[in-house]
């Protein structure tokens, strides 16, 4: 065996054996805290160290795979709360923590709907939203503690990391609230047992799949959208199916917005694209030019009968201090034209928003995307009376 031979298996050996360190500092504004337990789970493994009197943890030698990496001390809120991670060939993560409490200015609760009021029996999206001292806005709905100050009327539900779910029970009103023990936030919240208005003007006979596959990260929202067209024109897919028709996505992930044309020409769906970026690289498409895109490609085809899925964003862009500059798809199925509301399918529940909320770029759902993109499909094929 040749030398060099010998020291490249050497340098392989040492990466497999060896494997990957994970380290960090755990601090209260700019001073370490000591005696914080991390803890590394994940891979048939679960390690514990506890920071010195410098803050700072390290976990060695840890073989390739999927963790996530947790901070626990009596008294303390970290940010973030767990922070997942991905180990291959040997790399080394730096993964600090703060005390979430001293780090953050203030909270604030919002639906990411813009709306304030639920149905009897259905759930409403909401969201908590961090300002850190520098004026930076970053989701935080998974650290705080949340109640309904009457679960009569409404419950807070599990959802995602992102958002939770206000579910109503009967009509009356309730406060919603959330916080730690420093920072608390409340939003009022009105249950109805009507959603619909009588001027509404409704696509009929395209609601949205009673569930999803709950084991799916992105929550399939592509899917749902192209369930609701299929099987309003009698074509029996699961959402399992329609993903199975994609292959650009991760397993458990879902379709990507940049596969939907090639999974709706395998699916035999006539359709019409839209795909409206920057004018220029610098000069931004205004809020008008959305305005119009929504107004034009979405609200007016829907007037027609004509079912459209579009893009929306979740904002802030930032969890966990990493973007989210992913697209959440929903379907298009009424107007209202006194409340300028779009009526929409959302994963398996129906809502509704008004342009002026999609277009101004504030918390929750919008069309201005983080790639200052905005796409649209119609499905012309699908016309009703």
């Amino acid at each position: 065996m040749t030398g060099h031979r010998l020291i490249a298996i050497q340098i392989l050996l040492s990466i497999l054996f060896i494997g990957c360190n994970i380290s960090g500092t755990v601090t209260d504004l700019d001073t370490p805290i000591a005696g914080v337990t991390l803890t590394l789970s994940g891979n048939d493994i679960e390690r514990t160290v506890v920071t010195g009197e410098d803050g700072k943890y390290t976990f060695k030698s840890i073989p390739d795979g999927e963790y996530q990496v947790t901070p626990s001390m009596d008294g303390y809120v970290f940010y973030p709360k767990m922070q997942p991670v991905i180990l291959m060939g040997g790399n080394i993560f730096q993964i600090n923590f703060e005390n979430f409490d001293t780090a953050f200015e203030s909270i604030s609760l919002l639906s990411i709907t813009g709306a304030e009021f639920v149905k009897s029996g259905a759930d409403l999206k909401i969201m908590a939203v961090g300002t850190y001292k520098d004026g930076k806005d970053i989701i935080v709905s998974e650290f705080l503690r949340w109640q309904s100050e009457d679960e009569g009327v409404c419950t807070i539900n599990e959802y995602s990391q992102l958002t939770k779910l206000a579910t109503g029970v009967s009509p009356g009103t309730t406060t919603l609230i959330a916080g730690t023990d420093v920072h608390h936030a409340e939003m009022s919240l009105e249950v109805r047992d009507k959603f619909y208005m009588d001027t509404d003007i409704l696509i009929p006979d395209i609601p949205p799949p009673p569930t999803f596959p709950k084991g799916y990260i992105a929550g399939c929202c592509i899917e749902t959208c192209l369930w609701a067209v299929l099987h309003a024109k009698g074509m029996d897919m699961s959402i399992e199916e329609i993903t199975a028709t994609g292959n650009m996505h991760l397993d458990g992930w879902g379709l990507s917005s940049i596969e939907i044309v090639d999974v709706l020409k395998k699916l035999g769906v006539n359709h019409k694209f839209t795909y409206a970026q920057k004018i220029e690289s610098f000069l931004f498409i205004c809020a008008q030019t959305y305005e119009d895109i929504l107004r034009e490609k979405v609200i007016a085809r829907v007037k027609e009968g004509v079912p459209v899925m579009f893009g929306l964003k979740y904002l802030p862009y930032f969890y966990n201090y990493l973007p989210l500059p992913m697209d959440h798809f929903v379907l298009a199925v009424g107007y209202n034209e006194e409340t300028d509301e779009i009526i929409y399918n959302d994963i398996n529940q129906v809502n509704r928003t008004t342009v002026t909320k999609l277009i101004d770029a504030s918390f929750g759902y919008t069309a201005l995307n983080f790639y200052d993109v905005i796409w649209v499909v119609e499905f012309p094929d699908y016309k009703t009376p």
